[in-house]
């Protein structure tokens, strides 16, 4: 979640749309205590997917502006990803020191198998996993290779549809950012060179479609929920192409400064509205009016947590 500083406005601005978009999808899928008709919450997994993708993309992007070595890499990455994320576990939990220990063993110290359906485990380890594949095209190749073949082993032969339908419940999660991750860091290896400046393929309405698509096939059409897996990397990949056109589009560079204020609420977004926001959804009725005013709600609280983060880590000189 966290990203790059040090890249170039261009690029930027299309990672931030989908980190933007990202934290939408994400809080709309935890809204079902609210929707009258629970099937409207969705867009977590492909959220938690741009998440991955976008991480990949916007590391590779600052390694290559500001190559480090591997010691030094961890120590700067793993600072400005711990030093946020704890500060907003002790925000949710001032007065509750034992869930707060216990928040930050499950969600920043990856220990078990357990946590592989978690998004923060997944991120750190893939932060750890970063040195060794950024110069590395073999290994990389490798990786993802056995990313993407092994859920198709893990469902063959298996009894069990709900395998491969919603990877934050399954172990399938860990192979899906796995590929998102490798995805996000071939991406901004080629993007430079792989930008298409024709601008006669309507790229707005190949984003809409896709999404469509995804959320009917996850979510609305059972028989086909096996194919999850595939179709979320689809999806992504039409993100991918997508994300190459928003520099073109005046709504997104009019409006870059707000993309990329509304991206660096991410972490903040993601933790206060699990530990604050979605406790407690169950006690509001079913309406779909309340939905907007949840989500927002999820954003307000984080702008306050982001700026006393980035204070501290100006303090601190991190």
């Amino acid at each position: 979640m966290s990203g790059p500083s040090s890249t170039s406005a261009p690029q930027n601005v299309a990672i931030h749309v989908l980190r933007s978009l990202a934290i939408l999808l994400i809080v709309n899928s935890h809204m079902t205590p609210l929707y009258p008709d629970g099937r409207f919450a969705v867009g977590g997994h492909l959220g938690n997917s741009i998440f991955f993708f976008a991480s990949g993309f916007g590391l590779l992007l600052s390694y290559i502006n500001r190559p480090l070595a591997p010691i030094d890499w961890y120590r700067r990455r793993f600072l400005r990803l711990f030093v946020p994320a704890i500060l907003f576990f002790i925000i949710a939990n001032p007065a509750n020191p034992q869930k707060l220990l216990y928040d930050i063993w499950q969600n920043m110290i990856p220990h078990s198998l357990e946590q592989s359906t978690r998004f923060l485990p997944n991120l750190i380890v893939l932060y750890l996993l970063f040195p060794l594949v950024v110069g590395r095209n073999s290994f990389r190749l490798a990786l993802l290779a056995i990313a993407l073949i092994a859920p198709a082993a893990l469902v063959l032969g298996s009894n069990n549809y709900s395998l491969a339908t919603n990877p934050s419940s399954d172990i399938l999660y860990c192979f899906n950012a796995l590929c998102m991750f490798l995805f996000g860091i071939i991406a901004g290896q080629h993007y430079s060179s792989s930008r298409n400046e024709g601008k006669s393929i309507p790229w707005l309405t190949i984003f809409i479609t896709s999404m469509t698509l995804h959320t009917a096939i996850v979510h609305f059409i059972p028989s086909v929920r096996m194919i999850n897996f595939y179709v979320n990397i689809s999806t992504m990949t039409s993100l991918f192409f997508v994300a190459g056109r928003i520099n073109d589009m005046s709504i997104f560079t009019r409006n870059a400064k707000f993309f990329a204020y509304i991206a660096s609420l991410s972490l903040a977004v993601y933790i206060l509205h699990f530990e604050l926001i979605k406790p407690t959804l169950q006690y509001i009725g079913k309406s779909f009016a309340t939905v907007p005013l949840f989500m927002a709600a999820s954003i307000i609280v984080a702008i306050p947590a982001t700026l006393l983060s980035k204070k501290f880590m100006h303090i601190s000189r991190i």
